[in-house]
């Protein structure tokens, strides 16, 4: 008969801790690159400010429209999954936990997208 080891609270913390705690080697590579295209996208962002929507090739006097339909959009979607979200509520549909939940997460994603795409250039 086999006799089991009693683990104490350290070592059980460190195993079931060590997957979250652990960093992979890729990690501090590849945050540097998406650190990088931020900072390159925030700076030609800020010389679109400065020198004006004409750096875009958007001379057009209606140049504003691309922001707004971009804002819409995303509001629309927003419409959408609250739709979604409301219909399974009131059908009191058994099934509906899963979908209700990822409706609700399209609509604050969205929102926060329409929030970052809110005309704040003009």
């Amino acid at each position: 008969m086999q006799e089991h080891t009693q683990l104490t609270q350290k070592e059980i913390n460190d195993d079931l801790l060590k997957g979250v705690f652990s960093t992979p080697k890729w990690w501090p590579g590849s945050t540097l690159i998406l650190l990088l295209i931020f900072i390159a996208g925030a700076c030609a962002f800020g010389y679109m400010i400065n020198k004006g929507i004409g750096v875009t090739g958007l001379n057009r006097p209606a140049y504003w429209g691309v922001y707004i339909v971009n804002f819409v959009f995303w509001i629309g979607i927003s419409h959408a999954g609250i739709m979604v979200s409301a219909i399974l509520r009131l059908t009191q549909a058994e099934w509906r936990r899963p979908i209700t939940r990822a409706a609700e997460v399209l609509t604050v994603f969205s929102l926060t997208a329409a929030l970052m795409a809110a005309p704040i250039t003009h």
